[in-house]
């Protein structure tokens, strides 16, 4: 729409993504579903899911600046900094008991963070039926234990990219401001600019 600024514009690409992602595992209203890592991707699948009406989002990171700008987007944070995933989970969504252990009550993750620890931690307290969505670069290999895959009959799904729907859902989101997204802009830069805005990118710093 014309009112929309080009700070709020600028976001339906990444948005795109992170929504493909985030529905990717078909989440419900009423699940909990945990978003790994507080990037730009990651708070756009949060800022997505919150979009569409699926409020019980926590983000995951060990950032407290971008963990903040998840809160400001309206989902809760966990910080493995301070406190172990499984510990942070259960805090928000309580825990269910699966084979004499208690884990926590998480219906889907969408990992945009690409860490290989915290996606192993994922894997070791995924309850029954639990989706995975890897929306996440990984630059190495990550070892998954097909016997956990099996017995707890977990979905590991693969989302790359958008497709039109995913674009039209997203202008809609931008459009009727579903969520204060524009908090993850931190910088503008003019064109001549440019070398000083990838470099600031790559600092991935505040």
């Amino acid at each position: 729409d014309e009112h929309i600024t080009p700070e709020e514009g600028v976001l339906m690409e990444p948005m795109s993504v992170g929504f493909h992602g985030a529905f990717s595992i078909e989440p419900k209203v009423d699940e909990n579903i945990v978003v790994l890592g507080a990037g730009p991707i990651g708070l756009s699948a949060a800022a997505s899911l919150i979009g569409e009406g699926i409020t019980n989002v926590v983000v995951v990171d060990i950032d407290e600046w971008r963990l903040a700008k998840a809160r400001e987007l309206g989902a809760k944070t966990v910080n493995t900094k301070e406190q172990t995933l499984a510990e942070g989970l259960a805090t928000h969504f309580g825990t269910v008991n699966v084979y004499g252990y208690d884990v926590p009550n998480v219906d889907g993750f969408i990992d945009a963070a690409g860490a290989p620890s915290l996606f192993e931690q994922v894997m070791q307290i995924a309850k029954p039926h639990a989706r995975i969505a890897i929306i996440a670069v990984y630059k190495e290999e990550v070892p998954v234990s097909l016997v956990q895959v099996m017995s707890n009959e977990v979905k590991i799904i693969g989302a790359s990219g958008y497709t039109h729907e995913d674009i039209v859902k997203v202008v809609a989101h931008i459009n009727e401001k579903k969520t204060p997204i524009t908090t993850m802009v931190t910088q503008v830069y003019k064109l001549d600019e440019l070398q000083q805005a990838f470099d600031k990118a790559i600092e991935a710093k505040e």
